[in-house]
């Protein structure tokens, strides 16, 4: 995973949030101490937190109990993998709408984050047909990013064919960004 990627994810990380982002992402012993310490610095406090500051960098499987014993402390855990994943998806999609991580990245990052998802977590009604896409509600979001990934190569585009191609590629990655908007407001 790209790196600016990773630490624009971290930077201001809610603790609402942190237990997605963990589980997801597997952070580091370090990446958990910084986040608690800028928790710390801005007033989140728990039990769990203050003893994670007189931890060993690297016993990770004590900062790690601690950290998830602190979360649950902070009543912020979450309770399966969908939710997990949809939390990771909107703190992506809040990210890419603020213009702090990379729309590309982003999108990229959001459709692994489905497709590593289980499809027994999505609950299926009787009757219901559901594809591996659909896990959570993302196929605009799919469809604007294949868009984007023919724009790259060179592919035939099916969208903004009248545009020279890197205006193309702006109007595609509005698109996506309209797309993650609209998806917050629908899911979150």
């Amino acid at each position: 995973m790209n790196l600016e990627f990773r630490k624009e994810l971290l930077n201001d990380l809610k603790p609402i949030d942190a237990h997605s982002i963990h589980t997801i992402y597997n952070l580091s012993s370090l990446e958990i101490l910084n986040i608690i310490n800028i928790w710390l610095n801005n007033g989140i406090e728990a039990e769990n937190l203050f003893q994670l500051c007189s931890v060993n960098p690297t016993d990770f499987s004590k900062i790690n109990s601690l950290f998830l014993n602190a979360l649950d402390e902070l009543k912020v855990l979450k309770s399966n993998e969908c939710e997990i994943s949809k939390c990771a998806v909107k703190v992506i999609f809040e990210k890419m709408i603020d213009n702090k991580i990379d729309t590309e990245l982003g999108a990229r990052e959001v459709i692994n984050i489905e497709g590593n998802l289980k499809l027994s977590c999505y609950e299926i009604k009787e009757g219901e047909e559901r594809y591996a896409g659909n896990k959570l509600a993302l196929e605009r979001l799919s469809c604007w990013n294949r868009e984007l990934s023919d724009c790259l190569d060179g592919s035939m585009l099916f969208y903004y064919t009248e545009l020279p191609r890197d205006e193309a590629l702006i109007k595609i990655k509005e698109e996506i960004i309209l797309a993650a908007h609209n998806w917050i407001k629908e899911h979150c």
